[in-house]
């Protein structure tokens, strides 16, 4: 239960930029495909001839230039609702990609910061399992080789060794302590 709620991620735009421009770049395209079927339908229809009735009258008119006002209306409801549509799809989409992204970055930071504990977790869902999964190796083999070398380092001291042998060792020995394991 409590790895549950750890795993349940707070923040719904973790990377902005990146989410933003996702849904812009997806609702371009719906706007663009909505503007060219309009566009085609027009100058398709362009070289034929509707007959309406307006005001009781017969009136003889270009299809392109009868349908003109249904292709605009019909076209801006269209981008409405797909456009909006489409905004929550790419919105989750993005989500689902930027969440582990962030999650490890915060990692793989922590990481880097020496802190060699860290274990890197993504939602068993999620599309970034075997990095994680690679990552949590990369981590045990890093913690694996600086226990080794610390028992290494601690062996050496307890051997005679001459004074700027010991300096050295003690060094190594500081060095290595910055690491959280």
């Amino acid at each position: 239960m409590e790895n549950k709620m750890r795993e349940r991620r707070k923040m719904r735009m973790v990377k902005m930029e990146f989410q933003r421009d996702f849904i812009l770049k997806f609702c371009s395209l719906v706007i663009l495909a909505t503007l060219m079927i309009s566009a085609i339908v027009y100058f398709i229809s362009a070289p034929t001839t509707t007959a309406i009735f307006r005001n009781s009258r017969l009136t003889l008119v270009t299809t392109s230039d009868f349908i003109l006002p249904i292709l605009f209306w019909g076209g801006l409801v269209s981008i409405i609702t797909v456009g909006v549509a489409a905004a929550a799809v790419t919105f989750v989409i993005s989500f689902r990609i930027a969440g582990p992204l962030y999650r490890i970055e915060k990692d793989v930071l922590a990481f880097a910061e020496g802190k060699l504990c860290t274990s890197f977790h993504v939602r068993h869902k999620d599309q970034l399992q075997d990095l994680a999964t690679s990552l949590n190796s990369m981590a045990e083999n890093v913690r694996k080789n600086i226990h080794n070398a610390k028992k290494q380092i601690n062996e050496l001291e307890k051997a005679h060794l001459p004074d700027g042998a010991q300096e050295k060792i003690t060094a190594i020995k500081k060095a290595l302590d910055r690491f959280e394991t």
